[in-house]
């Protein structure tokens, strides 16, 4: 019977080698969103010389137990957060850029998505990423909250698309806490991931 630690440390081992077959980049570690919001300023200056256009995606996650409970210690959490970061990092494209903001956000650019349904994309991710994640001495569960903003207007600032994106992550909370939103109960199967490409094209 494996440990917690050894129990822990294979599931992470599993996202994290999925990340280095597939070649993407790490997970970039930011202290706040005002670190993000230059990042998305260089994204988008990449976007505009390629003549494409991104979409910023924030995800703030609650970390709870089988009951229901808020997890209290933060090393259990802790874990979970660092697996759901790594597989949200091999659920996304490798031109696609994901940060860890603070302790409960992840921030993603997703480029080149003019032409897709985001909101599309960004329900898939939250159904991958929802759900149960098997660590000792017992399985926890992710609950998130989600908000995207696309550029659609090619003169927008950096700033003003993370505020967006900002914005609609606080109407999801607001709406998340009416309905009364409790984790799913099971894991989404990982083959979930494998439809986020063909909602771009």
């Amino acid at each position: 019977m494996q440990n917690k630690a050894t129990a822990d440390i294979s599931l992470l081992f599993n996202e994290r080698h999925a990340i280095e077959l597939a070649g993407l980049p790490a997970m970039i570690q930011l202290p706040s969103l005002q670190g993000f919001a230059k990042l998305v300023g260089r994204e988008l200056n990449q976007a505009r010389r390629f003549g494409t256009r991104p979409a910023v995606l924030l995800m703030d996650v609650e970390v709870r137990e089988p009951l229901g409970q808020p997890v209290l210690q933060q090393a259990q959490a802790a874990s979970l957060l660092d697996v759901l970061g790594a597989r949200l990092r091999s659920r996304v494209r490798g031109t696609d850029v994901v940060a860890r903001i603070g302790e409960r956000r992840f921030g993603v650019v997703l480029q080149n998505v003019e032409r897709a349904n985001v909101h599309v994309i960004q329900e898939r991710l939250c159904q991958v990423l929802s759900g149960a994640y098997e660590l000792a001495p017992q399985p926890l569960y992710a609950s998130l909250v989600s908000g995207i903003a696309k550029c659609e207007c090619p003169r927008i600032c950096a700033s003003d698309l993370t505020r967006a994106a900002e914005v609609a992550l606080g109407q999801g909370s607001i709406a998340a806490a009416k309905q009364g939103r409790q984790p799913a109960n099971l894991l989404p199967h990982p083959a979930a991931g494998q439809a986020l490409t063909s909602a771009r094209r």
